[in-house]
């Protein structure tokens, strides 16, 4: 328009057509310097399908999050959208879980008083104070047996209270636990080979090993509610302690699904009843520990090809032993094991641990 009426100033032509003289400069200059581009998207370079499906199959997918999503992103920001990539990273999260839950094994526990689970988490800080929360369960009823709160749970505190419950309740014939050094303590381990409990540690790095005991410590959080408990005045150590100790007993007083609507006391006041002196619960030690020999030997060498590891070595002998209680444990109808069903799955046993996986 402009190159047809030369004549005519550019500025008495704006303002004829209400058109800003500086946004006709501002793209007058655009169109010399860079020439007229057609609009729409700019085009991406080209990729490999297959190449970006490896990539999202080697994430590491948790439940919520995708470890190394945004590495991701920096790889294919040119190739794809972040909305889209995004997309593609929670449908192979959710692909990953799918699988890994139809793979995954469900222990039932079927005599109350039979295993016992404890671990120690960190309930909340107060006074500058970190205030821990230990807690024993009996998996098969979920019955908190007992708590205690202290600035850190010490061996020898564990130890004692270990001790005060064997006595009141009678000692279970197996303890399980995770790796700290609190819980593996010397002084607990004298309290275990006094009773004759045979321990199960978890693997290294495996909370849901034993993870009865890891929602149980969820459970009681979410029943004290205790950010909403602190907001309260004249809130002192002793004040937590009996707050949370209430919480327990509510939560031992409720009825659960799993055990078809009866409480957990209820159920473990019916515990297994163990007969058993030393003698005999030495015996079934030995036997565990043999089994367990003869599953490490049978192990294929590829599994053992660094003897002179001790580290491995150990853990090698840990797998075994787990094993060899869980055999154990199947044999005497102890646990039962089913592979995870998904909807209309009716579980048979009354003590249900869904919580537990079995590696």
């Amino acid at each position: 328009m402009i190159n047809d009426k030369p004549k005519l100033p550019r500025l008495d032509l704006c303002k004829e057509l209400e058109f800003s003289y500086r946004n006709l400069m501002y793209w007058q200059v655009a169109v010399s310097a860079n020439g007229l581009q057609k609009p729409g998207a700019k085009a991406v370079e080209s990729f490999v399908l297959d190449s970006l499906f490896a990539d999202l199959g080697s994430l590491q997918h948790g439940n919520k999050r995708s470890k190394g999503s945004g590495g991701l992103h920096t790889k294919y920001k040119k190739q794809v959208s972040r909305r889209t990539l995004d997309a593609l990273v929670k449908d192979a999260r959710f692909e990953f879980n799918y699988r890994r839950l139809d793979n995954t094994y469900i222990v039932s526990w079927l005599k109350p008083g039979t295993v016992w689970a404890i671990d120690d988490t960190l309930l909340l800080k107060h006074n500058g104070c970190s205030i821990y929360l230990n807690n024993i369960q009996d998996l098969a009823s979920c019955q908190k047996l007992s708590i205690f709160i202290d600035p850190f749970p010490e061996g020898k505190i564990v130890a004692r209270n270990l001790k005060e419950l064997f006595l009141a309740y009678g000692a279970p014939l197996f303890l399980k636990r995770d790796n700290g050094s609190n819980l593996n303590s010397k002084e607990v381990n004298d309290v275990l080979d006094e009773f004759k409990v045979i321990p199960i540690n978890s693997p290294v790095a495996t909370p849901t090993y034993n993870g009865g005991i890891e929602h149980s410590q969820k459970e009681i959080k979410q029943q004290a509610a205790l950010e909403s408990f602190m907001q309260q005045s004249q809130i002192d150590d002793v004040a937590i302690k009996l707050h949370v100790q209430n919480a327990i007993h509510s939560l031992n007083h409720k009825p659960r699904k799993k055990l078809n609507g009866r409480y957990s006391c209820e159920v473990f006041s019916e515990r297994h009843k163990h007969k058993l002196n030393k003698r005999k619960r030495k015996e079934i030690y030995d036997e565990i520990t043999q089994l367990a020999a003869d599953i490490l030997a049978a192990m294929p060498e590829e599994k053992k090809k660094d003897k002179e590891n001790k580290k491995y070595k150990k853990n090698a002998a840990n797998i075994a032993f787990r094993q060899a209680a869980k055999n154990f444990m199947l044999e005497n109808k102890h646990i039962d094991i089913n592979l995870r069903k998904r909807k209309g799955f009716k579980c048979n046993p009354i003590y249900k641990d869904v919580y537990t996986i079995n590696g």
